[in-house]
């Protein structure tokens, strides 16, 4: 959030109970509390919680909001209130940034008063949760009830747009923030029937690049660390510590410049950040950074920005609360597709966004709305998965890495307005494609501790929420989880820095209530809910009884389910990385596999096996109307195959022929783990 827009919101949640706060004692019984409404008190108190020192130690602050109480109805006051939070606030961006954070839920639980007063024609009347309502008239007509869109359309049809031109605008971004704004689980787990908010659980992501925080001696820093008698040693103070804060005003490096003897303070720039202040950007991170997530939620927040709902939940750390850009997200690995088919030009590239929009969000007149948005700089193209991409061609179904790159490249070339960030995995962007593109790149930090509690806490929040955990639970869990984690300095530690990890621990925390201890373990514990261990639980069927043979356990089928893992692996084709493999084709596999374990009927079992996949347990899923299947999820897939390729027969001769294909390095290492863990003398075997 802005200064300018927070300067606003402190002054009105304050201004009603100052009589009361600026009060010595503190005393709840002043008649100025009968004149306030509960929460008004409480959101009150939140605040000079945090600000009330500070304003103890600033007089002209405190002198300020003594006029305001003495002299209400002076036209001066508030307005000199305002410029002395301005000044506080600009110096202290800290302490801007923990305001924020206590603003935020008020914010959102903050009614729709309006008032009006005059002619309004002509203007845009905005409600307290900024949506647009009334009568505007503009040059394309006039617009009975919600004008949202107006800004943005405003942006970029370069002026007023027509009635048709506005709802083809809101008509996509409702449909990107309404598909994107749902954390869908795949089968994970049973909450999946429902989803997750997704602005209710994500988690600010923090790159590895280095922001100027504060500056001063000991003395003038004292409220954000403590310096040592030798100078060198700076211990940051609870409310900054990154174990506890969350990036924006989480210190995480002190410098001592032996010149000036002065204390140089950084915290993390975040994602968000990054994106923002760079014209084209590849973001890169390790296999479950958040990458992709990332993407989801910065589309999310600017299509309900471009519908005019500036918020808490769609505020962007770093970003202006008037800035407005069209958000198109594509995977590179269906561009790369396309190249293949259509040809390698800027047109394909531009035809490739069009057909996101209308396929994937049902847009109407796409090619008008993106050639405007393109012609005023007023888009930010999301090319997600470059990792994704073989990195040789595919002749017919896909082109390379470095042509998929260079086609991106020459389309922000021809449109140099535009914003464009591209994703990938740190270890697939070699320094050739580097290179090659020339852009600046930013990697994903991983998560601290201060991260990973904001994201349990809000996460269990949120199935409370929802109605799927009752609060004493929850709260058992979060203690639980947070606990786990923080006493842990190796394996879970590890693992929970990973956001995709972190949300696995969280579901099979809620679902068996422990936690396995290393990363393999814990993809085990996730496929065992994927095949049915829970649903045997609650009274359904698991996998096994499915099948209809009593002598078969899952187990049995864990090999079925690492050979089509690494068949969809090795001819991985999917925009995101999991292979498709053709229904005729799976269903021919599973019964034979089936007939040679001896299963009666192995075609009709094999036909409930696939059944069971799609409707039960989101394991393998149906695409292209039901022709072909792919996994739900890349990890799993990526876990299975590595388990097939280190358990099977020539593991080595395999492990050396995949070896120099980034894709396959994570499959590697996951099957090293899992042969580590459950069958210790192979893995040394096969590590020999």
């Amino acid at each position: 959030m802005e200064v300018p827009a927070l300067v606003a919101k402190l002054v009105a949640l304050l201004t009603p109970a100052l009589p009361l706060l600026l009060q010595s004692d503190g005393t709840s019984t002043s008649p100025v509390l009968e004149l306030l409404e509960p929460r008004q008190w409480q959101e009150a108190q939140a605040l000079w919680e945090r600000l009330g020192p500070v304003v103890a130690a600033k007089p002209e602050l405190r002198e300020a909001m003594g006029d305001v109480v003495a002299s209400p109805e002076d036209e001066d006051a508030i307005p000199a209130l305002r410029q002395q939070f301005k000044k506080l606030l600009t110096a202290d961006p800290a302490l801007a940034a923990a305001l924020a954070q206590i603003i935020a839920p008020a914010a959102s639980a903050s009614g729709r008063s309006v008032t009006i007063g005059g002619d309004t024609t002509g203007s845009t009347v905005v409600t307290g949760d900024a949506n647009q309502i009334g009568q505007v008239e503009h040059s394309g007509g006039t617009h009975n009830g919600p004008a949202v869109g107006l800004n943005l359309g405003t942006i970029i049809y370069n002026g007023q747009p027509s009635d048709a031109e506005l709802e083809h605008l809101r008509r996509y971004l409702s449909r990107v923030a309404g598909k994107l704004g749902q954390l869908r689980l795949g089968g994970l787990s049973r909450l999946d029937n429902k989803g997750l908010l997704l602005s209710h659980v994500y988690v600010l992501l923090a790159t590895t690049e280095l922001t100027h925080f504060q500056r001063g001696t000991a003395e003038i820093l004292a409220q954000f660390c403590q310096v040592d008698r030798d100078g060198r040693t700076i211990t940051v103070n609870d409310d900054y510590d990154p174990q506890l804060q969350l990036p924006p005003q989480a210190i995480i490096r002190g410098d001592v410049d032996q010149s000036s003897h002065e204390i140089v303070l950084w915290r993390a720039t975040l994602a968000s950040e990054a994106v923002f202040n760079r014209q084209h950007l590849v973001l890169l991170g390790a296999p479950g950074s958040g990458k992709s997530t990332f993407v989801r939620h910065l589309a999310w927040a600017l299509a309900e920005r471009g519908l005019d709902r500036i918020d808490a939940t769609t505020a962007l750390y770093g970003w202006d609360d008037d800035e407005r850009l069209l958000p198109v997200v594509l995977p590179l690995r269906k561009l790369a597709g396309q190249l293949a088919t259509v040809g390698v030009h800027v047109a394909t590239v531009s035809a490739a966004l069009r057909d996101e929009m209308t396929i994937e969000y049902n847009s109407r007149n796409a090619d008008t709305v993106l050639d405007k948005a393109l012609d005023q700089g007023a888009a930010l193209l999301l090319f997600d998965g470059l990792d994704e991409v073989p990195i040789d061609a595919i002749p017919g179904n896909s082109v390379d890495r470095a042509t998929t790159l260079r086609a991106v490249r020459d389309f922000a070339e021809v449109h140099p307005d535009v914003h464009v960030l591209v994703t990938c995995r740190s270890r697939a962007f070699s320094n050739d494609l580097q290179e090659l593109l020339g852009w600046p790149a930013e990697t994903i930090a991983p998560l601290t501790l201060g991260q990973i509690r904001h994201f349990v806490k809000h996460w269990f929040t949120e199935l409370v929420e929802r109605g799927s955990l009752d609060h004493d639970r929850a709260v058992a869990l979060i203690e639980k989880l947070v606990a786990t984690i923080t006493a842990d300095h190796d394996r879970l530690r590890e693992m929970a820095t990973t956001p995709l990890l972190l949300t696995m621990m969280a579901i099979v925390l809620y679902e068996k209530g422990e936690l396995p201890r290393d990363r393999p373990r814990l993809y085990e514990a996730i496929l065992q809910q994927l095949l049915g261990q829970w649903d045997e639980q609650r009274g359904g069927a698991s996998l096994a009884q499915v099948i209809g043979d009593a002598r078969i356990t899952t187990d049995d089928l864990r090999p079925v389910l690492d050979a089509l893992s690494f068949q969809a692996h090795s001819g991985a084709t999917s925009q995101d990385g999991r292979g498709r493999l053709s229904a005729r084709d799976l269903h021919i596999d599973i019964t034979e596999r089936l007939d040679k374990m001896g299963v009666v009927d192995a075609y009709r079992a094999a036909t409930r096996c696939l059944v069971y996949f799609n409707e039960r347990s989101g394991l393998l899923l149906p695409e292209d109307d039901g022709t072909q299947y792919a996994f739900a999820h890349l990890t799993i897939q990526e876990y299975c195959a590595g388990r097939h390729l280190l358990l099977g027969s020539k593991a080595v001769e395999r492990v050396m022929e995949q070896r120099a294909d980034d894709r396959w390095r994570e499959p590697i290492m996951l099957g090293i783990g899992a042969i580590h863990t459950q069958y210790a003398s192979m893995a040394a075997d096969r590590i020999e």
